[in-house]
Protein backbone atom coordinates (compact mmCIF):
# COMPACT_ATOMS: atom_id res chain seq x y z
CA UNK A 1 0.00 0.00 0.00
CA UNK A 2 3.00 2.18 0.88
CA UNK A 3 3.78 1.60 -3.04
CA UNK A 4 0.44 3.43 -4.54
CA UNK A 5 0.45 5.72 -1.88
CA UNK A 6 4.21 7.43 -3.39
CA UNK A 7 2.82 6.86 -6.85
CA UNK A 8 -0.81 9.26 -6.29
CA UNK A 9 0.95 11.39 -3.98
CA UNK A 10 5.10 11.95 -4.66
CA UNK A 11 3.72 13.81 -7.98
CA UNK A 12 1.25 15.82 -5.55
CA UNK A 13 4.07 16.81 -3.38
CA UNK A 14 6.37 18.01 -6.08
CA UNK A 15 3.43 20.04 -7.46
CA UNK A 16 2.86 21.69 -4.67
CA UNK A 17 6.80 22.99 -3.83
CA UNK A 18 6.82 23.89 -7.01
CA UNK A 19 3.59 25.98 -7.03
CA UNK A 20 4.34 27.62 -3.64
CA UNK A 21 7.46 28.86 -4.85
CA UNK A 22 6.68 30.02 -8.39
CA UNK A 23 3.38 31.67 -6.73
CA UNK A 24 5.33 33.26 -3.62
CA UNK A 25 8.19 34.78 -6.05
CA UNK A 26 5.09 35.88 -8.22
CA UNK A 27 3.03 37.18 -5.17
CA UNK A 28 2.34 40.68 -5.24
CA UNK A 29 2.68 42.26 -8.94
CA UNK A 30 -1.12 43.26 -8.99
CA UNK A 31 -2.37 45.79 -6.43
CA UNK A 32 -5.57 46.66 -5.31
CA UNK A 33 -7.08 49.28 -3.19
CA UNK A 34 -8.47 47.63 0.10
CA UNK A 35 -9.62 49.18 3.29
CA UNK A 36 -6.94 49.72 5.72
CA UNK A 37 -7.37 47.74 8.83
CA UNK A 38 -9.15 44.29 9.17
CA UNK A 39 -9.04 43.34 5.29
CA UNK A 40 -5.30 43.89 5.03
CA UNK A 41 -5.04 41.36 7.89
CA UNK A 42 -6.79 38.96 6.62
CA UNK A 43 -5.27 38.76 3.54
CA UNK A 44 -2.26 38.21 5.65
CA UNK A 45 -4.08 35.63 7.31
CA UNK A 46 -4.87 34.53 3.65
CA UNK A 47 -1.55 33.88 2.90
CA UNK A 48 0.48 33.19 6.13
CA UNK A 49 -2.07 31.31 7.23
CA UNK A 50 -2.63 28.70 4.01
CA UNK A 51 1.17 28.71 3.64
CA UNK A 52 1.27 27.24 7.62
CA UNK A 53 -0.84 24.46 6.12
CA UNK A 54 0.59 23.93 3.52
CA UNK A 55 4.17 23.26 4.85
CA UNK A 56 2.46 21.17 7.64
CA UNK A 57 0.70 19.27 4.94
CA UNK A 58 3.90 19.01 2.92
CA UNK A 59 6.13 17.28 6.10
CA UNK A 60 3.42 15.04 6.68
CA UNK A 61 3.83 13.71 3.19
CA UNK A 62 7.28 13.58 2.96
CA UNK A 63 7.64 10.62 5.52
CA UNK A 64 6.98 7.96 3.14
CA UNK A 65 9.31 9.37 0.72
CA UNK A 66 11.76 9.03 3.44
CA UNK A 67 11.01 6.30 3.59
CA UNK A 68 11.10 4.35 1.01
CA UNK A 69 14.64 6.30 0.28
CA UNK A 70 15.59 3.87 3.57
CA UNK A 71 15.03 0.99 1.44
CA UNK A 72 17.61 1.97 -0.95
CA UNK A 73 20.07 4.00 1.80
CA UNK A 74 23.27 6.48 0.46
CA UNK A 75 26.35 4.45 1.15
CA UNK A 76 27.50 5.07 4.80
CA UNK A 77 23.73 6.39 5.96
CA UNK A 78 22.96 5.90 9.04
CA UNK A 79 19.74 7.84 9.15
CA UNK A 80 16.78 6.32 9.49
CA UNK A 81 13.36 7.96 8.92
CA UNK A 82 11.07 4.85 8.64
CA UNK A 83 8.63 4.16 11.21
CA UNK A 84 8.57 0.96 12.44
CA UNK A 85 5.99 -1.76 10.69
CA UNK A 86 2.14 -1.50 12.26
CA UNK A 87 3.69 1.63 13.79
CA UNK A 88 0.72 4.31 14.93
CA UNK A 89 1.06 7.27 13.06
CA UNK A 90 -1.77 9.03 14.22
CA UNK A 91 -0.35 12.62 13.61
CA UNK A 92 -0.29 11.62 9.69
CA UNK A 93 -3.80 13.24 9.21
CA UNK A 94 -5.25 16.00 11.63
CA UNK A 95 -1.92 17.70 11.87
CA UNK A 96 -3.06 20.13 9.11
CA UNK A 97 -5.97 20.70 10.59
CA UNK A 98 -4.20 21.48 13.57
CA UNK A 99 -1.85 24.33 12.10
CA UNK A 100 -5.25 25.51 10.92
CA UNK A 101 -6.56 25.65 14.69
CA UNK A 102 -3.83 27.90 15.91
CA UNK A 103 -4.30 30.24 12.60
CA UNK A 104 -7.47 30.82 13.88
CA UNK A 105 -6.92 31.44 17.57
CA UNK A 106 -4.58 34.34 15.99
CA UNK A 107 -7.41 35.31 14.53
CA UNK A 108 -9.94 35.46 17.14
CA UNK A 109 -7.29 37.02 19.64
CA UNK A 110 -7.20 39.86 16.79
CA UNK A 111 -11.07 40.30 16.31
CA UNK A 112 -11.20 40.12 19.78
CA UNK A 113 -8.94 43.38 20.52
CA UNK A 114 -10.63 45.45 17.72
CA UNK A 115 -12.19 48.40 19.00
CA UNK A 116 -15.83 49.13 17.62
CA UNK A 117 -15.80 52.84 17.76
CA UNK A 118 -18.96 53.50 17.23
CA UNK A 119 -19.27 57.05 16.47
CA UNK A 120 -22.73 57.25 15.04
CA UNK A 121 -25.73 55.06 14.89
CA UNK A 122 -26.59 53.09 12.00
CA UNK A 123 -30.44 53.22 11.65
CA UNK A 124 -32.28 50.96 10.96
CA UNK A 125 -30.71 48.20 12.83
CA UNK A 126 -30.82 45.11 11.75
CA UNK A 127 -30.36 41.79 12.54
CA UNK A 128 -26.35 40.22 11.91
CA UNK A 129 -25.23 37.03 11.95
CA UNK A 130 -22.57 34.82 10.66
CA UNK A 131 -24.26 34.11 7.79
CA UNK A 132 -25.16 37.29 7.03
CA UNK A 133 -22.26 38.43 4.60
CA UNK A 134 -21.31 34.98 3.45
CA UNK A 135 -22.15 33.69 -0.37
CA UNK A 136 -24.34 30.60 -0.54
CA UNK A 137 -21.39 28.32 -2.50
CA UNK A 138 -18.90 29.20 -0.07
CA UNK A 139 -21.44 27.96 2.98
CA UNK A 140 -22.46 24.98 0.84
CA UNK A 141 -18.68 24.14 -0.03
CA UNK A 142 -17.80 24.36 3.81
CA UNK A 143 -20.66 22.44 5.37
CA UNK A 144 -20.09 19.15 2.51
CA UNK A 145 -16.98 19.18 3.19
CA UNK A 146 -16.96 18.61 6.59
CA UNK A 147 -20.27 16.28 6.25
CA UNK A 148 -18.32 14.08 4.08
CA UNK A 149 -15.22 13.88 6.10
CA UNK A 150 -17.57 13.00 9.33
CA UNK A 151 -19.11 10.22 7.33
CA UNK A 152 -16.06 8.70 6.08
CA UNK A 153 -14.47 8.77 9.53
CA UNK A 154 -17.42 7.20 11.22
CA UNK A 155 -18.01 4.31 8.44
CA UNK A 156 -14.11 3.79 8.49
CA UNK A 157 -13.93 3.45 12.17
CA UNK A 158 -17.33 1.17 12.50
CA UNK A 159 -15.32 -1.19 9.96
CA UNK A 160 -12.19 -1.04 11.82
CA UNK A 161 -11.00 -3.64 14.56
CA UNK A 162 -8.39 -3.17 17.02
CA UNK A 163 -4.08 -4.11 16.87
CA UNK A 164 -2.34 -5.51 19.32
CA UNK A 165 -2.03 -2.15 21.51
CA UNK A 166 -6.39 -2.73 21.49
CA UNK A 167 -5.85 0.46 18.99
CA UNK A 168 -8.55 0.49 16.44
CA UNK A 169 -5.92 0.40 12.94
CA UNK A 170 -6.75 -2.52 11.13
CA UNK A 171 -9.48 -4.51 9.29
CA UNK A 172 -9.87 -7.70 9.01
CA UNK A 173 -10.06 -9.08 5.59
CA UNK A 174 -11.75 -12.09 4.68
CA UNK A 175 -10.96 -15.40 4.95
CA UNK A 176 -8.72 -14.70 7.80
CA UNK A 177 -10.98 -17.14 9.57
CA UNK A 178 -11.16 -20.15 7.75
CA UNK A 179 -7.75 -21.64 8.71
CA UNK A 180 -6.19 -22.01 11.48
CA UNK A 181 -3.07 -23.11 10.95
CA UNK A 182 -0.88 -19.66 10.52
CA UNK A 183 1.54 -21.60 8.07
CA UNK A 184 -0.82 -22.18 5.84
CA UNK A 185 -2.55 -18.52 5.68
CA UNK A 186 -1.35 -15.05 4.93
CA UNK A 187 -1.90 -12.18 7.01
CA UNK A 188 -5.58 -11.66 7.81
CA UNK A 189 -5.66 -8.11 8.81
CA UNK A 190 -4.70 -4.68 6.92
CA UNK A 191 -3.93 -1.39 8.32
CA UNK A 192 -6.98 1.15 7.69
CA UNK A 193 -8.24 4.81 8.52
CA UNK A 194 -9.84 3.33 11.81
CA UNK A 195 -10.89 5.06 14.66
CA UNK A 196 -7.72 5.86 16.17
CA UNK A 197 -7.01 7.63 13.13
CA UNK A 198 -10.94 9.00 12.49
CA UNK A 199 -11.30 10.29 15.81
CA UNK A 200 -8.59 12.93 16.15
CA UNK A 201 -9.42 14.10 12.52
CA UNK A 202 -13.11 15.13 13.38
CA UNK A 203 -12.12 16.26 16.81
CA UNK A 204 -9.60 18.27 14.82
CA UNK A 205 -12.22 19.27 12.33
CA UNK A 206 -15.14 20.10 14.90
CA UNK A 207 -12.94 22.09 16.82
CA UNK A 208 -11.98 24.09 13.60
CA UNK A 209 -15.40 24.94 12.37
CA UNK A 210 -16.33 26.03 15.65
CA UNK A 211 -13.35 28.52 16.01
CA UNK A 212 -14.47 29.18 12.34
CA UNK A 213 -17.94 29.70 12.69
CA UNK A 214 -16.86 32.10 16.12
CA UNK A 215 -14.44 34.25 14.10
CA UNK A 216 -16.93 35.04 11.13
CA UNK A 217 -19.79 35.55 13.78
CA UNK A 218 -17.89 38.20 15.83
CA UNK A 219 -16.75 39.77 12.52
CA UNK A 220 -20.48 40.07 11.72
CA UNK A 221 -22.07 41.16 14.70
CA UNK A 222 -19.92 43.88 15.66
CA UNK A 223 -21.12 47.60 15.52
CA UNK A 224 -20.71 49.60 12.29
CA UNK A 225 -18.78 53.03 12.87
CA UNK A 226 -20.90 55.26 11.30
CA UNK A 227 -23.07 55.47 8.04
CA UNK A 228 -21.05 56.77 5.72
CA UNK A 229 -18.46 53.62 6.09
CA UNK A 230 -21.13 51.08 5.83
CA UNK A 231 -20.28 49.91 2.36
CA UNK A 232 -16.60 49.58 3.49
CA UNK A 233 -17.20 47.97 6.33
CA UNK A 234 -19.61 45.44 4.85
CA UNK A 235 -17.06 44.63 1.65
CA UNK A 236 -14.63 43.96 4.97
CA UNK A 237 -16.78 41.36 6.57
CA UNK A 238 -17.56 39.98 3.22
CA UNK A 239 -13.83 39.53 2.71
CA UNK A 240 -13.30 38.07 6.35
CA UNK A 241 -16.21 35.62 5.98
CA UNK A 242 -14.93 34.84 2.26
CA UNK A 243 -11.37 33.94 3.47
CA UNK A 244 -12.09 32.32 6.28
CA UNK A 245 -14.70 29.79 4.76
CA UNK A 246 -12.10 29.24 1.65
CA UNK A 247 -9.62 28.67 4.57
CA UNK A 248 -12.17 26.17 6.00
CA UNK A 249 -12.90 24.25 3.39
CA UNK A 250 -9.12 23.67 1.92
CA UNK A 251 -7.82 22.56 5.23
CA UNK A 252 -10.85 20.00 5.81
CA UNK A 253 -10.08 18.62 2.48
CA UNK A 254 -6.68 17.71 2.89
CA UNK A 255 -7.49 15.10 5.76
CA UNK A 256 -10.50 14.23 3.52
CA UNK A 257 -8.58 13.03 0.51
CA UNK A 258 -6.01 11.71 2.82
CA UNK A 259 -8.61 9.21 4.70
CA UNK A 260 -9.89 8.51 1.54
CA UNK A 261 -6.61 7.99 -0.31
CA UNK A 262 -5.92 5.42 2.74
CA UNK A 263 -8.80 3.80 2.75
CA UNK A 264 -9.08 2.90 -0.98
CA UNK A 265 -5.27 1.20 -0.65
CA UNK A 266 -6.05 -0.58 2.28
CA UNK A 267 -9.29 -1.94 0.66
CA UNK A 268 -6.41 -3.54 -2.39
CA UNK A 269 -4.82 -5.50 0.04
CA UNK A 270 -5.87 -9.65 0.34
CA UNK A 271 -5.93 -12.57 2.89
CA UNK A 272 -5.34 -16.31 1.52
CA UNK A 273 -4.55 -20.00 2.37
CA UNK A 274 -2.97 -22.47 0.61
CA UNK A 275 -3.65 -26.25 0.73
CA UNK A 276 -1.14 -28.74 -0.10
CA UNK A 277 -2.44 -30.50 -3.20
CA UNK A 278 -5.10 -28.47 -3.65
CA UNK A 279 -4.37 -24.82 -4.89
CA UNK A 280 -4.04 -21.11 -2.97
CA UNK A 281 -7.14 -19.35 -1.89
CA UNK A 282 -7.20 -15.70 -1.77
CA UNK A 283 -10.00 -13.36 -0.85
CA UNK A 284 -10.35 -9.69 -0.99
CA UNK A 285 -12.45 -6.48 0.72
CA UNK A 286 -16.04 -6.42 -0.70
CA UNK A 287 -15.02 -2.71 -1.99
CA UNK A 288 -11.90 -3.71 -3.38
CA UNK A 289 -13.57 -3.48 -6.88
CA UNK A 290 -13.53 -0.06 -6.49
CA UNK A 291 -10.75 0.86 -3.85
CA UNK A 292 -8.55 2.15 -6.44
CA UNK A 293 -11.00 5.03 -7.44
CA UNK A 294 -11.43 5.77 -3.38
CA UNK A 295 -7.13 6.21 -3.71
CA UNK A 296 -7.66 8.55 -6.78
CA UNK A 297 -10.61 10.63 -5.98
CA UNK A 298 -8.61 11.61 -2.31
CA UNK A 299 -5.33 12.26 -4.24
CA UNK A 300 -7.68 14.63 -6.65
CA UNK A 301 -9.36 15.89 -3.53
CA UNK A 302 -5.62 17.09 -1.82
CA UNK A 303 -5.02 18.52 -4.80
CA UNK A 304 -8.41 20.37 -5.07
CA UNK A 305 -7.08 21.62 -1.37
CA UNK A 306 -3.59 22.56 -2.25
CA UNK A 307 -5.43 24.43 -5.18
CA UNK A 308 -7.61 26.56 -2.96
CA UNK A 309 -5.01 27.12 -0.30
CA UNK A 310 -2.16 28.25 -2.86
CA UNK A 311 -4.79 30.26 -4.44
CA UNK A 312 -4.28 32.14 -1.02
CA UNK A 313 -0.95 31.97 -0.67
CA UNK A 314 -0.89 33.43 -4.07
CA UNK A 315 -3.35 36.73 -3.02
CA UNK A 316 -2.31 40.14 -4.01
CA UNK A 317 -0.19 42.87 -3.28
CA UNK A 318 -2.63 44.65 -0.93
CA UNK A 319 -2.31 48.72 -0.45
CA UNK A 320 -4.26 49.76 2.53
CA UNK A 321 -6.18 53.09 1.49
CA UNK A 322 -8.50 55.06 4.32
CA UNK A 323 -11.91 54.22 4.63
CA UNK A 324 -13.33 57.42 2.86
CA UNK A 325 -11.24 57.46 0.30
CA UNK A 326 -12.60 54.11 -0.72
CA UNK A 327 -16.10 55.18 -0.06
CA UNK A 328 -15.98 58.32 -2.49
CA UNK A 329 -14.63 55.99 -5.72
CA UNK A 330 -17.84 53.61 -5.23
Amino acid sequence: MLDLLLVLQTPLILATIALIVWLIVTRGRTKVAVPAGRSTFMRRVAFGGSLAVLLTYLAVKCFPVLDLAQRYPLPDSSLDFSPAPGAYLWWIHPFPVVAAIIVMVVVLNRLARENSGIEAPVLPVRYRGWLSFSRTPEVVAAASVLSLLGVVSGLAGLASITDENGLHTLILLPGANLVTDPELSSSGVASFYGWAYSVPVMLGAAVLALLVGWAIRTSSVRPFVRPETVDVETRERKVTTSALLRFFTGTVLLPLGSALTSIGGSGQSSSGFGIPGVGEFNFTLGYSYFAPALSVIGAVLQAVAVVILVAAVRGKRVRAAAPELVSSND
